[in-house]
């Protein structure tokens, strides 16, 4: 008995039968993989990349908002301070 040339929805089975051999080979078979770990080391890199911006840049933030605190807090006491001249020397 011979195989039928369509499964049951009518798709012609001796089509895909190459591209299956093909794309499954033995031969092929660490080209794939290859692939993936090139796939996976792009990834890691880009990873890194971003997490090292996003670090660098939270830093940043870090390091403005401590001068921002120091100059609030210089003008608060400058205030104070003038306040209590005031009314020491009124």
């Amino acid at each position: 008995m011979s195989e039928p040339d369509h499964d049951d929805a009518g798709v012609s089975t001796v089509s895909r039968v190459p591209e299956i051999s093909k794309s499954y080979g033995p031969a092929e078979d660490s080209q794939p993989t290859a692939h993936l770990h090139a796939i996976w080391t792009e990834l890691m890199s880009l990873k890194r990349l971003v997490e090292n911006e996003h670090d660098r840049k939270l830093r940043r933030i870090e390091t403005d908002l401590r001068w921002t605190m120091m100059l609030v807090g210089a003008q608060f006491i400058t205030i104070i301070g003038t306040a209590i001249a005031t009314l020491v020397g009124g």
